[in-house]
Parts: structure tokens; sequence; C-alpha cells
């Protein structure tokens, strides 16, 4: 009712929250002392006896539940206490050799409220949730060995933090395909190898597989119990193609980042992209080092029907190019050699549980 009376009654144009932590941004008036929608709450307030505290009023920002937002600047972050917090307890343990499932539980929901500030570090907290998952309904005080894989998410957040990440809410825009730098095609197949065609440049690119040294010889194993799947692929071959885009632009030292569209014809990979996460190992491997190479690229993977992509002719062997350079204007075709899936498989499965496979 109060909400109603405001909006109806005293024409407050924008009001996220009824209650007395409302916040909002809004025009003030010259030589007015605070926002227009909070003269008029004010008022309304004032009319029906609804009570304020000391919080009511205008200002450049709020601390909400340990996060500091700012009206001024469209940005939130981490109160510099639980940065503290946060901080020193990533360095304990990542210095520690073991720690309880109390203890996991407590510094995983502790990063997973960080991500709000800084969603890149999805791929390093899906490690400390697989990990929980493995002792659910164990006793609290179990001791839990902190391998390799959790040192390295606590080693990264630590990092992080101490850069007081921020997240600037009006920059992450949409902007439009037309305005891309970069159009690609990429795809993997399961027998043949990978590929992806430089639609603005006329460069297409592709790596056959080598039985005897590719770690893709796995993909010929059953797809239930395959460590590599064609969906592993698929994302090596954005990686790919994401690694050859940044080095191109990195030698131009441009000033902004590079704006690249890839069409992908997997959903399933397009999905874990825009998720940033995986539940397989191996990938969520790969998307760390996908999230390094975006440092300088604002990617966008699309979904596009295979029936339409035109990498799907350079994973299917010598006797479909010929097709590919009927339909599609080449001026360069390269082929190329892509990162060592060996040291992800390490890092996924543990040195007890190594693969024989050449790399």
């Amino acid at each position: 009712m109060i909400g109603w009376v405001a909006t109806q009654h005293y024409n407050v144009e924008i009001l996220l929250r009824f209650v007395d932590d409302h916040f909002g941004i809004s025009f003030i008036e010259p030589g007015a002392s605070e926002p227009n929608d909070m003269i008029k709450l004010r008022k309304c307030f004032d009319a029906l006896g609804v009570p304020t505290n000391e919080k009511f009023g205008s200002g450049d920002g709020l601390v909400i539940i340990g996060k500091e937002v700012s009206f001024r600047n469209a940005t939130i972050q981490l109160s510099k206490e639980k940065l503290i917090r946060y901080m020193s307890t990533c360095d304990h343990f990542a210095r520690a050799t073991h720690m309880t499932l109390k203890e996991l539980e407590h510094v995983t929901g502790m990063l997973n409220y960080c991500i709000e500030i800084c969603p890149i570090g999805k791929p390093y907290n899906t490690v400390l949730d697989q990990v929980k998952a493995k002792y659910f309904g164990r006793s609290s005080r179990i001791s839990i060995e902190i391998t390799d894989l959790i040192r390295e998410s606590l080693q990264w957040w630590s990092y992080v933090l101490a850069c007081r990440p921020v997240r600037y809410l009006l920059q992450e825009y949409w902007w439009p395909s037309s305005a891309a730098n970069e159009v690609i095609f990429s795809d993997a197949s399961t027998t043949m190898g990978l590929g992806f065609y430089r639609v603005g440049r006329k460069e297409a690119y592709m790596h056959r597989y080598n039985p005897d040294q590719d770690s893709t010889r796995i993909l010929q194993g059953p797809r239930k119990d395959a460590i590599i799947h064609i969906n592993t692929m698929e994302l090596v071959a954005v990686l790919s193609a994401v690694q050859i885009v940044r080095l191109d632009y990195q030698q131009l030292r441009r000033n902004e980042k590079v704006k690249v569209v890839i069409m992908c014809d997997n959903s399933s990979v397009c999905d874990t992209i825009w998720k940033m996460k995986s539940k397989d190992y191996i990938m969520n491997e790969l998307l760390k080092n996908l999230l390094d190479e975006l440092q300088l690229i604002d990617l966008r993977v699309c979904h596009i029907d295979t029936r339409y992509n035109p990498a799907d002719l350079l994973t299917k062997g010598d006797d479909r190019l010929k097709e590919f350079r009927e339909s599609w204007p080449v001026e360069k075709l390269m082929h190329f050699n892509p990162l060592s899936l060996q040291q992800y498989i390490n890092a996924a499965l543990g040195t007890d549980k190594l693969i024989d496979v050449q790399t």
C-alpha cells in the first residue's frame, strides 16, 4: 500500500524497494540537496508516518550485506572489512596441507559470495564445489587434503582480492554483432580434427589429429567413460581461435578490447562459456586458460546450426576442402597446433591417474 501511494500520489518514478534500505539513482534539481525521487519519497513517508533510520537520505552509496555500492560511479565492490578477512583466509589455507570439511564449506561459501563482484572466478570456485560435493554427508571434522587444484584456486582468489576488484555495472553493455572486429566459425570432429574460419580475413585454419601423438585418440572410446569427448575438442577449437586472434591484435597494441564473435555448432560449449563453469574437470581447466586470453578480448560465442557452419567442412578431411573453397572466399589456408591437453588431464585427474598419451 505504501508503495502504491508513493508511485500513484507522490509520483515517485523509480521505486525499487518499499523498505528502509530502498536505493536508486535519480536526477537532482539545481539547488536541491537530494535526488528528486528521494524528496518525493520523504514527503510520502512523513505524510503516512512511516519511520526511517539514519541511512534514509541521499549519498554516494551504501554498504549492503558487505558490498559497497557507489551510485555516483555505478560500481559494486567488497567492503574493506570483508576484503581483508577473505584475503587472510585464502592465504592461510593456500599454505596449509589439510582442511576440515567445515572449513572447506566456509571457504566455498565465502568465495561464491565474491562471484557477484568478480564473475570470472567461476571456474576456480567450481573446483571447490566439486570437492565439497564429494564429501557431502560426511562428518564436518573429516580432514581433506589441499590438492594442487584447490591451492591454485585459493592463490588465484588471494591475488585477485589483493587488487580489490570492482564491478562497473554500466560498462557491461551489449554491443551489436555488426560492431565486432572479428567473426569466426569454429568446429571439431571426433575423427579428423579441428578448424576455424576468420571471415573478415578470409583465412582458414586446420588441425589434423595424429592418433599416435594426440590426446584426442581418447575420443575413440565409449562416450560414457571418455575422458576427452567432442565437447572438449569443440572448446579447444574456440580457445585456439581466441589465442590466435589475441596474438594478432596484441602486436597492434590496441588500447581497447577486441570484439570477437565466434559461431559454434555445439550448444553445450556455448552454454559452458556463457556460464564460465563446467562439471567436466578438463573443460573447467580449459575455461581458466580461456579467461586468461579474454583480458584483451570481449568474446561472444553464439550457436549456429551445423548446416550453416563453414568450419564443419574443415574438419571432415581433405576431400571436403574443395567444397569449402568453392563455397567460401579463402585467401589463406593454414595449419595450426592446438595447446597440449595432457597438462589439463594431469591437473584434472591427479598424478596417480595419468593417461599414457604422447603430446
